[in-house]
């Protein structure tokens, strides 16, 4: 029960004006302000509660559009198919939360793109790699958290193309040879 400024309100007697803790009865200003308070925060807590009870019936009530689906359809039909997760991160051979885990400094973080150099990388054996072990998409990690993107973008020049030595966009290669061998790209 709600007991707020109860110690303060000690000139009102025990009965008939309290019971269990709340007040019953008076024509004391501070005794009204207490219940028109109590009600008030009865009130808030129950229109909130019904709020929240609205908003996930509105939750409850969603429809997906005809092409997520599809989509849906699609996927659960593919069954299999290749997701690479690759990045900076790679060069440490310590996952993707190295820098977090190692402490590393943004600064001498952002000095891994002076060595990430993919040379061996070949979008045609990786769809190939896929398509023969019978994948139907590859999906690829464009660009992680630390910000990084493995493809050319105009957001940044923290980015594959412009501040590494490899300077080729890996997504356009990656996509372009997916659509090529029927393979569907997806990304992350």
């Amino acid at each position: 029960m709600v007991r707020a400024g109860v110690s303060r309100l000690k000139n009102i007697p025990s009965s008939p004006y309290r019971r269990n803790g709340c007040f019953i009865k008076s024509h004391n200003s501070k005794v009204t302000t207490h219940i028109v308070l109590k009600k008030t925060i009865i009130l808030i807590f129950a229109a909130s509660v019904l709020l929240s009870a609205s908003n996930v019936k509105a939750q409850r009530q969603y429809e997906p559009t005809q092409s997520n689906l599809e989509a849906r359809e699609w996927f659960q039909d593919a069954k299999f198919g290749m997701f690479i997760h690759w990045g900076l991160y790679s060069i440490m051979g310590d996952g993707e939360w190295v820098m977090n885990n190692q402490k590393i400094k943004v600064d001498d973080y952002e000095r891994l793109a002076d060595f990430f150099d993919p040379e061996a990388f070949d979008a045609e054996a990786w769809v190939s790699l896929a398509k023969a072990a019978g994948m139907k998409y590859i999906t690829i990690t464009t660009r992680h958290h630390d910000g990084f993107s493995i493809f050319d973008t105009d957001a940044s020049d923290y980015d594959i193309v412009d501040a590494t030595p490899y300077g080729r966009d890996i997504i356009a290669e990656l996509t372009k040879e997916a659509h090529k061998q029927g393979i569907n790209p997806d990304y992350s």
